[in-house]
């Protein structure tokens, strides 16, 4: 028969030996926790600037030397994501992994922030430095054999030969992103059209393809890639010369796809690949139709209401900055969408109370710049509506004209963007004033009515004072905003190929002008 051990009774006491405390230290932990908190160490200093990136892994490689515990967890992580600004650092890695064999580390190639600036000096200074150029970015590519991502600019679109081309389509087995951005080089377009062209480049694994700002790149190139991308789930031909999507293989099924800017691009050709692709835009998640309010939009108004109506529902980002939508019905049923761009778009106050602000509850961005109906005396008809919208982007002609917003802070850029943050902590103090004339216990909810009356009576009265011009604030305290004026990546934090969120590195290569990023 089994035995138990019995419990002792509550009172009485059972003597135990003094547990001294061990000692540990940070490098007693398991590799995988160093590794993670490194991780976030890189993300908080590097604060999603690329500028400070570089900055920061120079100072994260030396502190590598200080103990094998951070030396043996860190060079994984100093090498996945290798960032060239110039062609000291180029050369300094292309020399570390000839040597060590840790381009087997490597994930991403980044030249996407690198300058040839007084590049002629330091060569003349020191002649060891290999600079670079075609022969030597083929070179980095064999010694980095699981390489996923290649980051360009039009920096280095003079050494994008044929060779290199080849490899990254077709013979590096791991490649899966792409990104050419601002390339328009005529020895780039040759050497392009040379790849798509030969008969060994039947088809590419590549799943993202930026051609952001490649303009210069003839319709047919394009067309011939796009026919030998058969994977491909995120897609940027912005500002591109593409005249036609029918070339794109029934197995594409996209996630991100931006046509923004493309002149050459009919209205029938928009509609055409929208209904007739159905398999490949129906798992979309991002979409940028963005065009320049400066020339006439290139869908009309009843061929966009189709293509809107025949959107997938499962959106979280549209951009239909400068398009003639006439009404907002399709868009209210996208219960997904986060972000959402209205830029220049005529829709009256009442139709986006209705059917945007009060009917998306995922809404956290809105950019309403340009609107007509929108201006000081109906906006507070827009902030007051009961929504989830954290962030209002406005022209910053527009914003400057406010001196401030109850609930919202005034953020403004060097630029034509301004946007409406609101301030979750001043709205509990600035939206529920207590009354003087009552109790303490009672409070009177200032209202955006009120701001109105308040602005109007100063602007038509001639002796009154003029207010002070919002100034620009650091809208998060973060990096979400820091580079919002220029060109941006939709990723925000995989900077160095590391994130809090594992999605969002994967969304490097599509760029926006106008979006918010998260």
């Amino acid at each position: 028969m089994p035995t138990y051990d019995i419990l002792p009774a509550t009172n009485t006491t059972i003597p135990t030996k003094s547990i001294k405390p061990t000692k540990t230290s940070f490098t007693d932990l398991p590799p995988e926790i160093i590794s993670r908190i490194l991780e976030n160490v890189i993300i908080a200093e590097a604060n999603g600037s690329p500028n400070n990136y570089y900055s920061t892994m120079h100072a994260f490689a030396r502190k590598l030397t200080t103990c094998s515990a951070f030396y043996d967890v860190g060079i994984p992580i100093l090498y996945r994501h290798a960032a060239f600004a110039d062609s000291y650092t180029f050369d300094r890695f292309l020399k570390s992994i000839d040597v060590t064999g840790y381009g087997a580390f490597t994930k991403t190639l980044d030249f996407s922030g690198f300058t040839s600036v007084g590049l002629g000096r330091t060569a003349r200074m020191n002649d060891k430095i290999e600079l670079l150029t075609c022969r030597t970015i083929a070179r980095a590519l064999d010694l980095c054999p699981n390489l996923k991502e290649f980051l360009a600019s039009e920096n280095i679109e003079k050494d994008l030969d044929v060779n290199v081309l080849l490899k990254l389509f077709y013979q590096m087995k791991h490649m899966r992103s792409l990104d050419f951005c601002g390339a328009t080089d005529r020895l780039f377009i040759e050497a392009l059209n040379k790849v798509v062209s030969t008969e060994n480049f039947a088809s590419s694994a590549i799943t993202s393809l930026s051609l952001h700002g490649c303009s210069t790149i003839s319709p047919h190139i394009i067309e011939s890639l796009l026919a030998r991308l058969p994977k491909l789930k995120k897609l940027d031909l912005t500002h591109t010369q593409v005249t036609t999507l029918s070339t794109v293989p029934d197995s594409v099924r996209l996630t991100h796809l931006s046509l923004s800017k493309c002149v050459r691009l009919s209205s029938n050709e928009y509609l055409k690949f929208f209904l007739i692709h159905k398999k490949a835009v129906k798992n979309l998640q991002w979409l940028n139709l963005l065009f320049d309010v400066t020339r006439p939009a290139p869908i009309s108004s009843n061929d966009l209401s189709l293509i809107l109506h025949y959107l997938p529902k499962t959106l979280v980002y549209l951009n239909l900055y400068g398009l003639p939508v006439q009404h907002l019905d399709d868009v209210s049923n996208m219960k997904s969408l986060r972000a959402l761009s209205l830029g220049y778009v005529n829709v009256p106050v009442e139709e986006l109370q209705s059917k945007i602000l009060n009917s998306l509850p995922a809404l956290e961005y809105l950019d309403l710049s340009g609107n007509p109906n929108v201006n000081m005396w109906t906006i507070h008809e827009v902030l007051e509506a009961k929504s989830t919208v954290q962030v209002f982007e406005f022209s910053a002609e527009f914003l400057r004209k406010m001196s401030s917003i109850p609930g919202f802070d005034i953020v403004l850029t060097q630029g034509k963007r301004a946007w409406l943050r609101r301030n979750a902590a001043t709205v509990r103090k600035s939206l529920e004033l207590v009354s003087p004339s009552q109790s303490p216990t009672r409070t009177k909810r200032f209202t955006f009515s009120d701001y109105a009356k308040t602005r109007m009576s100063r602007s038509v009265s001639p002796s009154s004072p003029r207010l002070p011009a919002a100034q620009p604030v650091d809208p998060i305290g973060t990096h979400e905003w820091s580079h919002a004026a220029r060109k941006i990546s939709v990723c925000s934090y995989g900077i160095g190929g590391i994130t809090n969120d594992p999605n969002s590195c994967s969304e490097r290569g599509i760029y926006l002008y106008y979006g918010y990023r998260k």
